[in-house]
């Protein structure tokens, strides 16, 4: 685990232009700063530019102004009220309620972080659902409207022998601002796939290289966004989970060498890679990730041949292609609004910076 250290709030201002639709202007966390991130989950933004940064490794959220000056710390490792065993998903809505749910203690904790002391206004007990086989005994990620006080947690299928290789899924379930569920499962998507070794009564899972994830995003109407990123096809419904339309684009998919593996091997020392050559994918995904601006465009971060980069795709509502750009494939994105985006950068040594970039371009 990383220690944290603020013993300054020195920030590197640097700008970098990307086709002169993205723009740096500012970095918080390098390699000369002593703000340090241990594995950042999420980053949430107001009306206010405030930056809300949280932390699994640090067990915290620490809120940043514009200028990427630290302003306040938001919780400490602890089981009690305001404490967090782990961060696993974070979401502010527009009246400035911040939820963060710790998995490990199986909560969402609400604060006001439109207060001056950033209060906690509550504690809200998750159930395990463990009385039904196709849910998880924990749901991970969080989904928080933006208008309306409800929000999504995920529920996977636990593994047991037996059962690895089945064809799995996770479902969103919909909950309201007391915490009790209002309709499971809102949807239902393919769980992210991992490797499986399943034989003789004993069962091993890992992280699959190249895998294919769903992913979900929450719109500033509270639309929600789910995709599967086998192909650049983003399904839209309304925020009952009823289905609206959907966005499919054809993209070139990124054959996966030898040189690649033997990266990943590098990466992760837990798993021998060359032993589950039966189930990792030929190809990289079609996309790593999409969000959803202020403004309901969609941003993918499409993969390509250059493996340092993607090309990041901004769509309307009507898949209506608005503008594109070469993206570090380090950054990902993870707020957009107010004509600035914020992102996580992967350093050297694994370090782990905010990113913010000035958006120049504009939509019709």
């Amino acid at each position: 685990m990383k220690k944290l250290f603020l013993l300054s709030n020195f920030v590197l201002f640097c700008f970098t232009s990307y086709g002169q639709i993205l723009e740096k202007d500012l970095t918080i966390g390098t390699e000369t700063d002593e703000i340090y991130f241990g594995s950042i989950q999420n980053i949430d933004v107001d009306s206010e530019g405030m930056i809300y940064v949280s932390d699994w490794d640090t067990r915290n959220i620490r809120v940043f102004n514009k200028k990427g000056a630290i302003q306040n710390t938001i919780g400490r490792p602890g089981r009690g009220p305001g404490e967090f065993q782990k961060i696993d998903g974070t979401g502010l809505t527009n009246e400035g309620l911040l939820h963060a749910y710790d998995p490990n203690l199986v909560r969402v904790s609400v604060f006001d972080v439109g207060s001056s002391s950033n209060v906690l206004l509550k504690t809200l007990k998750i159930p395990k659902l463990e009385t039904n086989t196709e849910y998880g005994a924990r749901p991970r990620g969080l989904y928080v409207y933006n208008e309306d006080k409800k929000f999504l947690l995920q529920y996977t299928t636990p593994y047991s022998p037996g059962t690895g290789r089945m064809k799995r899924k996770e479902k969103l379930v919909l909950f309201d601002e007391a915490g009790d569920v209002v309709k499971q499962p809102l949807l239902t998507l393919r769980e992210d796939q991992n490797l499986v070794r399943d034989q003789g009564g004993g069962l091993s899972v890992g992280p699959m290289p190249f895998g294919r994830k769903s992913l979900v995003e929450i719109g500033p109407t509270d639309q929600i966004y789910t995709a599967w990123t086998n192909e650049l096809a983003i399904k839209i419904y309304n925020d009952q989970g009823e289905y609206l339309s959907s966005i499919t684009k054809k993209v070139s998919k990124v054959n996966v060498s030898s040189s690649d593996l033997e990266q990943k091997n590098e990466e992760v020392s837990s798993f021998n890679y060359s032993n589950f050559t039966d189930q990792i994918p030929d190809t990289w995904p079609a996309f790593d990730w999409f969000e959803v601006d202020d403004k309901s465009r969609i941003w993918v971060a499409v993969n390509t041949e250059d493996l340092q980069k993607h090309s990041l795709r901004i769509y309307n509502q009507n898949g209506d292609l608005l503008s594109k750009t070469a993206f570090p494939q380090s950054v990902e994105l993870k707020d957009i609004s107010d004509g600035y985006a914020y992102g996580i950068q992967q350093g050297k040594n694994d370090l782990e910076s905010v990113v913010r970039y000035k958006i120049n371009f504009d939509s019709k």
